[in-house]
């Protein structure tokens, strides 16, 4: 794991490089300002350095882990930027290279500082943003397929809370007082619940002891649950009064049209736990003749082989949608379905953006949110 580190290291020292070499010492910068900002870049880099040769060590690190984040973030932006201006530039020598070489020097000066506190800005802008935690947005399903209603539930989804170095007490209590204020029967957790181990949490992962919804609180691991030792977090929402479902589902009581509630664990968690597959048939086996079934799976892609299994929603989270900008815009590269509501084949399917955030705190393009479904049936 060392050497993994040390690799990482070595590539954050080359990004700042070349970032400095292409945008600040091409500029015609006063030399204090140039010192200043050189001195910002080592202290940027010392801290991801920091973060990466030093996560080995327990203890509380959040000091050091919110602000590596957050350079991190700034040097992705900072580091596209750069690349997009020398894209940009290249085209210009190519197609007017006597104009180029008249004004690079006064181009370069002006692009470079509007590249820099541009970066710097929306960086500040998305960590706001970020710590301000989720908004509630509200989705009404209408599933009565012309029928009159029998029945409504209540559904809050929190998904991809991440709590741990940066996600703290706090943002949880925040989540908590949304989540009940919207007075759920039920209440969906799909995945990636923390970041850590349990026992360095449980202070910050108390709070979720005290959402309430009568029929029952509903959770499913994410892809991050197995990175810290999935069975002691199996344990620890357990006693948080959440309901794991492992490939399985219970009925909700109630009158009307009966609703079946599945879950399954993530559809990539048997590269680390080859005896935790991912069965979105055995989960829905159990369904009764008419029931609206609903089934909590962390990816988007577990719709692929849930809508022929009778799921009719799918509810997920894991994409973020991005986070934030750029990587809001290749999200879908990778994902299936990225935000929001969409209907596949018979099923409709829900990703949720995230509760929390993960890596830096950023959220730019993509709010973070808690999802309240009020579902006709």
């Amino acid at each position: 794991m060392l050497i993994y580190s040390l690799i990482v290291c070595l590539s954050l020292s080359l990004a700042w490089f070349y970032v400095w070499e292409r945008l600040i010492e091409t500029a015609t910068l006063a030399e204090p300002l140039r010192q200043a900002v050189l001195g910002f870049f080592v202290i940027a880099y010392g801290l991801q350095a920091a973060r990466w040769l030093l996560f080995r060590i327990k203890g509380d690190l959040s000091w050091l882990i919110g602000p590596a984040y957050f350079s991190f973030g700034l040097l992705s932006h900072l580091f596209l930027a750069t690349l997009f201006k020398d894209f940009l530039y290249q085209i210009w020598w190519w197609w007017f290279p006597q104009n180029f070489e008249v004004h690079q020097a006064w181009v370069n000066s002006w692009v470079s500082y509007g590249v820099f506190f541009s970066c710097l800005g929306a960086s500040l802008w998305g960590a706001q943003n970020a710590y301000e935690g989720p908004e509630v947005r509200r989705v009404v399903l209408d599933a009565t397929e012309g029928r009159a209603p029998t029945r409504v539930l209540k559904l809050v989804q929190i998904s991809d809370l991440h709590v741990g170095p940066i996600i703290k007490k706090s943002y949880v209590e925040n989540i908590v007082r949304l989540v009940n204020a919207e007075k759920p029967d039920v209440i969906a957790v799909t995945g990636d619940i923390a970041d850590g181990k349990p026992e360095f949490l449980e202070e910050d992962m108390d709070p979720l002891e005290r959402l309430e919804a009568p029929l029952g609180i509903y959770y499913v691991t994410g892809n991050h649950e197995y990175y810290w030792n999935v069975d002691l977090w199996l344990h620890a929402v357990k006693c948080l009064g959440m309901k794991v479902l492992f490939n399985s589902g219970e009925l909700l009581p109630g009158p009307g049209r009966p609703i079946w509630i599945a879950g399954v664990p993530d559809i990539s968690a048997r590269a680390i736990r080859p005896d935790h597959h991912h069965d979105p048939v055995l989960a829905l086996m159990g369904a009764p003749v008419g029931s609206f079934n609903i089934l909590l799976a962390h990816q988007p892609k577990s719709v692929l082989t849930a809508e022929p299994a009778g799921a009719h929603l799918v509810l997920s989270g894991h994409t973020h949608g991005g986070q934030y900008f750029p990587f809001t815009l290749v999200v879908g590269w990778f994902n299936v379905y990225v935000k929001g509501l969409y209907r596949h084949g018979r099923a409709w399917i829900y990703v949720n953006l995230g509760t929390g955030f993960w890596g830096p705190p950023l959220r730019l393009g993509a709010t973070s949110e808690i999802t309240s479904f009020e579902i006709r049936l």
